[in-house]
């Protein structure tokens, strides 16, 4: 079969649907394929399981990737399919053209990038948002896509000291907010010209950059905490913003166009005197807690790598941190392999003002551990492999730095044991096969599905009861237009009416897009009898699980309930103003 895909241009970048790929900030966990569930969760079910090799199949995606300014092919592009099963990439021949081979059947997105470009995933509309995903039948052979690609727009500027002299080779990057986890955060606008360096006369040029507003920053002090510990008096440069202060809060931002250079952006870092945070990490019986890392992790600051630096402990278990500059930090100390038996940590908020931090005595403890068994809903064996089960413990909040999140194994006798915890976790779980989603978590009788379970020191919580089913819920339908035409760019959102279920590990809320034809689908939805789903285009996807935004969508959505198995078609008309 034969089918013909064009990218149209839109007006929301001004020239094309594309806009830029945001990659998940440092710590998160990476997007699935646009329609997936956008939860952090284990892999997602039909995903190779580790060993296994990479689905291949019959089908074929074919087309052309052009500038989208000037038309003109763009030679060398990289073209990226990434699908459930299998994915491929390759790179545009002379004439701007690509195509992708052996691809099993399934849904994909296809994404283009190269420097100097902003980098897109087809069908998108605005930075930040997923694009449209093609579903793909065995032996298909999918031809003439057009993928255009927006010129990226540039930041330029120098860096100055307080004395008015250059700075050479300080990292500045363009930074952007972003809700990660429901807690709005700085972090980096991605692409490969979003850092820079300084040069010899503290000039940089930041490139690449989908047009929006930045934050933009300038560090010196780069991962220097890892050299080995001097005393050195001498005042450096704070991470600074433009157009001169250490507070991410009052930086300016710099609005780019499509295409077009920002220059004059020019200020001076803060110079002060850095801090010594020095001390000595014990265990829960007194000994010195060797080769374990030791880091500070800014508790306003952006995430990133201007969010966490540190060093390992000495043999002695003694520790010291340089070039520490003013400001509020949770100290962690951490085992280089976190996770295992009677792995210990400590978290310890610090200070920094105008003054070294000496003499700091951290006690470590050791983690929780969670035991417990995969059973089903009807009480029969799991008819599935135990390697085919993905359990998860995650911590509240996805968005903090530095938390493991330790996945379980499963036995022979579908038990697991997780040690190393050690904040509230809530338990995610999913099934390579399909046909099987988690219905409940239960400890001691009491459903905790949605509820952290905390772990205190040395802890051990037992009897955890993850259930699954094979009762699936199905939501599925098409989205058009005010003419019945498919609308292939729109995203969808089902939430729950109940705001205190908009969490950030929340079950009830999934984002999906419609595939070339307007369909769309949700898979495994838990049952809940009021449910509300809403189809927007100018939304991005971190927008999507923020409370402030589905508060202003939820008297318009649709109204709708689920029921344990069922399969539910509906269908959705986007008018004009949404």
């Amino acid at each position: 079969m034969r089918l013909r895909l064009v990218v149209v241009f839109l007006a929301s970048l001004g020239l094309g649907t594309g806009s830029a790929v945001q990659p998940p900030p440092p710590g998160m966990p990476s997007p699935g394929p646009p329609g997936s569930q956008g939860q952090a969760t284990p892999p997602r079910a039909g995903a190779p399981g580790p060993g296994e090799a990479p689905a291949t199949g019959t089908a074929i995606l074919r087309g052309i990737v052009v500038a989208a300014d000037t038309g003109e092919p763009v030679r060398r592009a990289i073209v990226r399919a990434l699908g459930p099963g299998t994915s491929g990439v390759t790179s545009t021949d002379a004439e701007g053209r690509f195509e992708i081979r052996d691809l099993a059947a399934g849904r994909y997105s296809l994404s283009a990038s190269k420097g100097g470009y902003v980098s897109i995933q087809h069908g998108q509309r605005r930075p930040g948002q997923s694009g449209t995903p093609i579903d793909l039948r065995d032996g298909e052979l999918m031809e003439k896509i057009q993928i255009a690609l927006p010129p990226g727009s540039v930041i330029t500027g120098r860096i100055f000291d307080d004395f008015g002299d250059p700075v050479s080779g300080v990292t500045v990057s363009a930074m952007q907010y972003r809700s990660v986890s429901g807690v709005r955060r700085l972090v980096m606008a991605g692409g490969e010209g979003g850092t820079a360096r300084t040069d010899d006369q503290g000039g940089f040029r930041v490139y690449g950059l989908a047009p929006g507003d930045y934050i933009v920053s300038a560090s010196s002090q780069n991962m220097s905490m890892m050299m080995p510990a001097t005393r050195d008096d001498t005042p450096g440069a704070v991470s600074t913003y433009y157009p001169g202060t250490v507070n991410p809060g009052e930086a300016a931002h710099v609005r780019v166009q499509l295409g077009q250079e920002t220059a004059g952006i020019s200020f001076a870092m803060v110079i002060a005197r850095m801090a010594r945070v020095s001390g000595r990490a014990v265990s829960s019986s007194g000994e010195p807690v060797r080769g374990a890392m030791v880091m500070v992790t800014s508790t306003h600051g952006p995430l990133g790598p201007m969010g966490a630096r540190g060093r390992p402990t000495d043999p002695d278990g003694t520790f010291t941190l340089t070039n520490v500059a003013p400001g509020d930090y949770m100290l962690r100390v951490r085992p280089m392999a976190p996770g295992g038996p009677g792995a210990e940590a400590a978290f310890v908020p610090v200070s920094v003002g105008a003054g070294d931090i000496e003499d700091l005595l951290i006690t470590t403890r050791t983690g929780g551990t969670a035991r417990g068994r995969i059973v089903t809903d009807t009480g029969a064996a799991p008819p599935f492999e135990t390697s085919a089960v993905q359990l998860g413990l995650n911590p509240l909040q996805m968005g903090t730095m530095l938390m493991s999140n330790p996945v379980a194994r499963v036995e022979d006798d579908w038990t697991f044991e997780v040690t190393g915890l050690f904040e509230p976790r809530v338990v995610r779980g999913g099934v390579r096969d399909q046909a099987w989603t988690l219905k409940a978590v239960r400890l001691d009788g009491r459903d905790v599905t949605d509820a952290a379970i905390d772990f205190g020191p040395g802890q051990t919580v037992d009897d955890i009861e993850v259930v699954f089913t094979d009762k699936l819920t199905s939501l599925e339908g098409t989205v058009t237009d005010d003419r019945g035409e498919p609308v292939v760019d729109a995203t969808l959102i089902v939430f729950p009416g109940d705001s205190e279920l908009w969490t950030p590990m929340s079950r009830y809320l999934r984002t999906s897009r419609p595939d070339q034809s307007g369909r769309y689908q949700f898979r495994s939805l838990p049952p809940h009898r009021d449910y509300r789903i809403v189809a927007v285009r100018e939304v991005a996807d971190d927008e999507t699980r923020d409370p402030e935004f589905l508060a202003t969508v939820r008297d318009q959505a649709l109204r709708f309930s689920l029921a344990e198995g069922e399969r539910k078609v509906q269908e959705l008309r986007l008018t004009g103003g949404q």
